[in-house]
């Protein structure tokens, strides 16, 4: 496997984006406390997850793809993901299994990407399946929390749809982290055997 050509500047436009998505997680998690806020919630959440799609494509399609960002972006995600189903667990609007394979997966995506920085230096870039996943649990956030605004109360339909959207979303993650588990495996094996 060849790593990676990644620049080292800190200060780009995805990378910017990234550092916000961040920095939302904080808003977010304080207005979560006040019911009458849950609009704002929804909205601030929306924005989070956009800017996870305008960094990725950002840095794509003006090759501004850089080292700090590889740890940015995910970092982002996966904060973002865990706060919002912790916070949700507790507030009873999703089980305690949501909570623990979204953070689980998190947690072995992260140890594996830190023992491959440590040992290898070696970044990965995130699976085809794990966009899809950040995808699919962004949209799934933004439909529970679109479900307790004002704006959705004519759909009665929507409630049904989230749970049904949830167990598809658990599964997703599941794949995403076996699939995570089996990639670091063969290159960490790889690695062993090149050396």
């Amino acid at each position: 496997m060849n790593e990676p050509k990644l620049s080292e500047r800190f200060w780009t436009v995805p990378n910017v984006l990234s550092l916000g998505r961040i920095l939302l997680v904080f808003p977010i998690l304080y207005l979560f406390r006040y019911p009458s806020m849950r609009t704002y919630v929804f909205v601030l959440t929306v924005i989070a997850y956009a800017t996870d799609f305008f960094d990725g494509m950002i840095a794509r399609v003006f090759h501004c793809q850089s080292r700090v960002g590889t740890l940015l972006d995910p970092l982002g995600d996966k904060l973002l993901a865990v706060t919002l189903a912790a916070v949700l667990y507790i507030r009873q609007e999703v089980p305690f299994m949501f909570f623990v394979v979204v953070a689980s997966r998190d947690i072995i995506i992260a140890l594996g990407a830190i023992y491959a920085i440590n040992m290898y230096r070696y970044v990965f870039l995130p699976l085809v399946v794990g966009k899809l996943t950040t995808f699919s649990l962004g949209l799934f956030y933004c439909s529970l929390l679109f479900e307790k605004t004002p704006w959705a109360s004519t759909l009665s339909w929507l409630p049904g749809a989230n749970r049904y959207l949830m167990g598809g979303v658990m599964g997703l993650v599941l794949f995403s982290g076996l699939a995570y588990v089996v990639n670091y495996i063969r290159y960490f094996v790889e690695s062993k055997k090149s050396s």
